[in-house]
């Protein structure tokens, strides 16, 4: 396995996750390769950099500082308004193991993306695990959404990570499978 070391993104990393985002935006990809995994947020450079000024973006390095993979994790006021916030909110509350996750006591969790070459070593556990510890003092959980297409992404998600799928979120032409965790 490799090593990684994980950190709050700086500004100055925002080319190099957007050129990571880029590689791996479901847009850019043939048919034929989605089954690898993909992304399908794209973060604007004015978004990212404010998510990094904000220390709301993990990055995860290999030994040789190459950009492994990125992950977002903010507090749902962070978003703003907006169509895709609103329906996500409003599944609110959901049951995770007996405690009830609500928009005051979780966070909400990326987009993430690994790069093709890393995909499969163990830099994925070690980004959530730097986020959960970051994030337990404030939040009792977190939650993501998968795009429902996204069968590697959400494997990862609940075999190798353990995450819970508790909902499906239709929006717009996409259904996302809304996943939570304890970060604590």
């Amino acid at each position: 396995m490799l090593s990684f070391s994980i950190a709050p993104a700086r500004v100055g990393d925002a080319a190099e996750i957007l050129a990571l985002q880029r590689q791996n935006h479901v847009s850019n990809l043939p048919a034929h390769t989605l089954a690898n995994g993909f992304v399908t947020t794209q973060l604007s450079p004015d978004t990212l950099a404010h998510m990094c000024a904000e220390q709301g973006v993990w990055t995860a390095r290999d030994s040789s500082g190459v950009l492994a993979a990125y992950a977002c994790a903010n507090a749902w006021g962070f978003y703003g308004e907006g169509p895709f916030h609103s329906a996500a909110l409003a599944l609110f509350p959901l049951e995770l193991d007996g405690r009830l996750a609500r928009a005051d006591n979780s966070f909400q969790y990326g987009p993430v993306c690994v790069g093709e070459s890393f995909r499969g070593q163990g830099v994925l556990w070690r980004l959530i695990e730097t986020i959960k510890a970051h994030y337990a003092p404030q939040f009792e959980f977190g939650v993501t959404f998968i795009d429902a297409r996204n069968a590697r992404s959400l494997a990862a998600h609940e075999r190798k990570l353990g995450f819970c799928r508790l909902a499906d979120l239709p929006f717009e032409s996409v259904t996302y499978h809304v996943l939570a965790f304890p970060s604590r």
